[in-house]
C-alpha cells in the first residue's frame, strides 16, 4: 500500500479519526469553521516555534482581512493556517486551542521580539492535515495588500480547491441572472448538493457573460417564463450548447398544447434522474447511481460567495435572507385541484414526496415548504407532520400558500385550524382566493379560520390577469371588478391580499392598472391605512411636493380631484412658470373611468374600499 493510500479520507468528520495523524481532512467537511490564513515574518520564526503563538495586530482592522478586537468572530477561528513565502505553496495548518488579546507589556514578557502595540495572540495546537489547496491563486485572489491576514470558511477553501480542477460543473440560475429573485433555486441547490456528496467541482455561475469553455457541464434551472435566457447561452456554438442540461418550469410553463405540456412536463420532472453524467456517480443517501432529488440535502452554501459580493456592492444582507435562514423543500408533491394556469393542472391528487430530514438544516432558524397543497394531503399525512412541527417548536411557513377552501370542506378542517395556530408558523399564514367563484367556501373557511385565529396574520394570494387580451373589454373589466370584491371580502375579515399577475395582464386594454392595483394591495402599510383612490392621489401629492410644488392638500377625494382637473388646476403654472404634471398612476385611473363610463359609479365606490371601514369582527364572531 503507498503512502498516498495509507492515509485516511473522511468524508464525514464525526466518523474521523481524527486521532489519527495521518487522517486527512476535507475542507467540504468543515464548510462553517472559521479559518485565519496568516504570514510568519522571518524575525518572528524562531519565537513561534518557541512558544507556538501567532499574533496578529487588532489596529489593522481597517484593512481587509484584518483584525477587528470588537467583533467576536475574531476571536471564532478554529484553524490557522501559516506560511512563509507567498510564492510558494507550502503552508502548515494547526488546530487554534485559544485565543486573547495580549498588551505590550504581556508580549514583552513572553520574549516577543519589539512588541509595539497589544495582539490578538493565538494559542495553537498540533498540525493537522487537510486536503491541499492552491495558496498561491488563494493569496492572489485574496489579499489586497501584501502579507494582510484573511479570514475564510471552510466552503471557501473547498472553493478555492475545487478551483484548480481543469474542468468543473457550472450551475446557473437564470431567473437570478435575469430578473434576480427572492429564493434560491431549490433544484440547483440539491444539484450542488449532490456534485457536493461526490467531491465534485461545481460553481454559481453569476456573470451572463461568463466564459463557459472552463466548465465540462453546465445545468440551467428556469422557474419563470418571462426570464431571459443569459448571453453565455444564447452565444453558444453548436458544440458548447451540447454542454448544457436545461430544466425548470420557465421552459414549458406556458404551453398551450395539452398534450405537448405533458410531455415537457413529465420529460422535466424525470430529466435529472435520467442524467448520464450525474448517473457515473453515487447517491450517498440511497448508495445508488443517480440523484435521487427527493431524497437529497441542499447544498446551502451555493450561494454565499454571490451574496458576499452583493454585500460589498452596498445591497444590505437582510435581501438575502431566504437564502441564509430558510431550509427549503417539498413534504408533498401534487394538487387535485386542476386549476387551468397552475403546472399541477393535470394532476389529480396529492402524493408524499420528501421528509424533513432529508432537507433540514437545525442550523437555519425557518424552514420554507413548497408543496402544492399540503392540507389536501391524506389525514394521516398532514395531522403527524404538523404535530411533529409543534412539539419541536419549528419555525415553517407553506410558501407557496395553502388551499383555505379545505377548512371548509374537509372533515378535519376544524382541527386543521386549530393546529396551524398552536405552530410556530413564521410571517403571515399564506393562502389563496384566485377564483370569484370560490368565494361562498372561502367564506365559509373564513369564519372557521378567524374564530380560531383571530389575531393571526393572514395573507391571501389573489391571482389575476390570466388569458387577458388587448380586444376583450368585457372580460377586462370583469378580471379587475372580480379583482375588488375579493379585496373586499379579505377586508371585511381583517386579511390582507397580494396581487399574483399571470403575464397575460401585459395583454390587457389597460395593463398598468394591474400594476397600480399590487402596488397597493402588496405593500401592507398601504393597503391596512389607504383605499386605492387614497393610495393613488398620495402618489400624486408626493410628486408635487419633490417637484417642488405647494401641495395644500395632501388627500382629496376623487370628486375634488375631478373638479380640480375640470377648472384648469393641472394647466396653471406657478411661480417658476412651471405645470403641475398627472402622474401616472392617477393617470391610469382617469384612463379606466374614461374606457368604462357606464361603471363609473361602481369603480369610484371600489376605489374607496377600504380596510379600516369594511372589517366586520361580527362575521366571523357570531358563528354558530
Amino acid at each position: 500500500m503507498t503512502k498516498k493510500q495509507d492515509i485516511l479520507r473522511t468524508l464525514n468528520f464525526a466518523e474521523a479519526n481524527v486521532e489519527d495523524k495521518n487522517t486527512q481532512r476535507l475542507f467540504r467537511d468543515y464548510a462553517e469553521r472559521r479559518f485565519l490564513v496568516g504570514y510568519i515574518r522571518p524575525k518572528n520564526r524562531k519565537w513561534f516555534n518557541k512558544t507556538h503563538l501567532y499574533n496578529v495586530r487588532p489596529e489593522e482592522a481597517n484593512r481587509k482581512g484584518g483584525v477587528n478586537e470588537k467583533n467576536p468572530l475574531s476571536y471564532a477561528i478554529d484553524y490557522v493556517i501559516l506560511y512563509k513565502n507567498s510564492k510558494e505553496n507550502r503552508y502548515k495548518i494547526y488546530k487554534v486551542e485559544k485565543s486573547e488579546v495580549l498588551s505590550v507589556e504581556a508580549m514583552q514578557q513572553l520574549d516577543y521580539p519589539n512588541p509595539r502595540s497589544e495582539y490578538l495572540v493565538f494559542t495553537l495546537g498540533e498540525e493537522v492535515k487537510f486536503e491541499d489547496i492552491d495558496l498561491k491563486a488563494l493569496l492572489d485572489s485574496e489579499c489586497k495588500a501584501k502579507y494582510e491576514p484573511i479570514y475564510l470558511t471552510g466552503y471557501n477553501l473547498f472553493s478555492c480547491y475545487r478551483k484548480k480542477a481543469s474542468k468543473k460543473i457550472g450551475l446557473v440560475d437564470a431567473d437570478l441572472l435575469c430578473n434576480g429573485t427572492r429564493h434560491p433555486n431549490l433544484a440547483l441547490l440539491k444539484i450542488a448538493g449532490y456534485l457536493f456528496d461526490n467531491n465534485i467541482s461545481f460553481e454559481l455561475i453569476t456573470d451572463s457573460n461568463a466564459d463557459i469553455s472552463q466548465y465540462a457541464h453546465i445545468y440551467m434551472s428556469r422557474v419563470f417564463t418571462f426570464t431571459e435566457e443569459p448571453a453565455f447561452y444564447l452565444n453558444a456554438s453548436v458544440s458548447e450548447q451540447k454542454k448544457f442540461h436545461l430544466g425548470g418550469t420557465g421552459f414549458y410553463a406556458n404551453e398551450k398544447s395539452i398534450s405537448k405540456f405533458r410531455k415537457l412536463r413529465e420529460e422535466d420532472m424525470n430529466r435529472l434522474t435520467h442524467d448520464k453524467f450525474l448517473n457515473k456517480y453515487t447517491c450517498k443517501h440511497t448508495g445508488k447511481p443517480g440523484i435521487n432529488m427527493a431524497i437529497q440535502m441542499p447544498y446551502y452554501h451555493l450561494y454565499d460567495e454571490f451574496i458576499e459580493k452583493q454585500v460589498k456592492l452596498g445591497f444590505k444582507r437582510d435581501k438575502y435572507k431566504d437564502y441564509e435562514h430558510y431550509s427549503i423543500g417539498f413534504l408533498t408533491r401534487k394538487c387535485f385541484r386542476h386549476c387551468p394556469f397552475c403546472v399541477n393542472k393535470l394532476e389529480d391528487g396529492v402524493v408524499p414526496y420528501s421528509k424533513l430530514e432529508w432537507f433540514h438544516d437545525k442550523k437555519r432558524p425557518h424552514v420554507y415548504f413548497w408543496d402544492d397543497n399540503f392540507l389536501a394531503a391524506p389525514y394521516e399525512l398532514w395531522k403527524p407532520t404538523l404535530q411533529y412541527l409543534i412539539d419541536n417548536k419549528i419555525s415553517f411557513q407553506f410558501r407557496q400558500g395553502l388551499d383555505e377552501r379545505l377548512i371548509a370542506e374537509d372533515e378535519h378542517g376544524e382541527e386543521m385550524a386549530a393546529m396551524l395556530g398552536q405552530s410556530r408558523y413564521h410571517g403571515d399564514f399564506i393562502y389563496a382566493f384566485d377564483n370569484w367563484k370560490d368565494r361562498e367556501v372561502i367564506e365559509r373557511a373564513l369564519k372557521i379560520w378567524k374564530r380560531h385565529n383571530p389575531k393571526k396574520g393572514t395573507k391571501f394570494y389573489l391571482f389575476c390577469g390570466f388569458m387577458q387580451t388587448q380586444d376583450n373589454f368585457d372580460k377586462f373589466y370583469r378580471d379587475i371588478w372580480e379583482l375588488f370584491q375579493r379585496i373586499k371580502i379579505l377586508m371585511q375579515y381583517g386579511c390582507v391580499g397580494y396581487v399574483m399577475r399571470h403575464e397575460d395582464y401585459k395583454n390587457s386594454p389597460l395593463a398598468n392598472i394591474y400594476v397600480q392595483i399590487a402596488r397597493w394591495c402588496n405593500q401592507q402599510a398601504f393597503y391596512k391605512k389607504m383605499s386605492f383612490w387614497e393610495y393613488t392621489y398620495r402618489n400624486q401629492t408626493f410628486w408635487e411636493e419633490q417637484a417642488g410644488f405647494d401641495v395644500p392638500y395632501k388627500l382629496k377625494t376623487f370628486i375634488e380631484f375631478e373638479h380640480d382637473l375640470q377648472t384648469g388646476y393641472y394647466e396653471r403654472t406657478d411661480q417658476r412658470g412651471k405645470v403641475r404634471k398627472i402622474c401616472r398612476p392617477l393617470k391610469t385611473v382617469l384612463n379606466l373611468l374614461e374606457m368604462y363610463p357606464q361603471h363609473r359609479v361602481e369603480l369610484l365606490e371600489m376605489f374607496d374600499y377600504k380596510m379600516m371601514n369594511l372589517v366586520n369582527p361580527t362575521l366571523w364572531l357570531n358563528h354558530d
